[in-house]
């Protein structure tokens, strides 16, 4: 007979039915992958949550706004030329986008809505990126550190990193209208 923790009441034992225990989790052996742990989801954020979120978005937007144009400006930073005037509009546009579509995602939550705001601003950024390349406002002097190909490189992955985006925004943008345009921003899990 086999020893208590192996079998039930009546020392019968069946080892495709008994629990293995793992670190993340517990499995049985008729899992599909034995030793796989059950894949946990992620609980999806509140509406309370995402509006929060959006708030601090236009708040954040708005403080970005009046650092570089009013106080204390993007003068204070000595690694920036007069070029950069040639590109401040356009940071100035993208930061107002995101503060729109943040005003907006916080009045109204609707995952189609969210997708479209992604889209957006995302483009914007993109628009941004793009001209910033092209004008390259930056002067790091006689810096023995590569800033140049930093910079660069940094550019380069945020202009990859938003052609990315712009097709995740597009595909979740599909989604949403598949679910239905009265969706929220994450639909319930059963």
């Amino acid at each position: 007979m086999p020893p208590p923790e192996l079998g039930d009441a009546r020392g019968s034992f069946d080892p495709a039915r008994e629990p293995i225990e793992r670190d993340a989790g517990t499995v049985t052996a008729d899992s599909q992958e034995i030793g796989q742990p059950t894949p946990r989801r992620r609980r999806a954020a509140s509406p309370a949550a995402r509006r929060l979120g959006s708030a601090i978005g236009v708040v954040v937007g708005m403080l970005l706004l009046l650092f570089v144009n009013v106080w204390p400006g993007w003068q204070v930073l000595p690694f920036l030329t007069a070029e950069t005037v040639d590109v401040l509009p356009w940071i100035n546009v993208s930061l107002a986008t995101g503060v729109v579509v943040n005003l907006i995602e916080f009045i109204f939550d609707r995952a189609w809505l969210k997708a479209l705001g992604d889209f957006v601003t995302t483009s914007v950024g993109l628009a941004v990126t793009i001209r910033v390349w092209q004008v390259y406002p930056f002067d790091f002097g006689d810096s023995t550190f590569p800033w140049d190909i930093v910079v660069r490189t940094l550019l380069m992955l945020a202009i990859v990193g938003s052609a990315v985006g712009i097709l995740a925004a597009v595909v979740a943008f599909v989604r949403a209208l598949v679910r239905g345009p009265d969706a929220t921003t994450r639909p319930p899990r059963g």
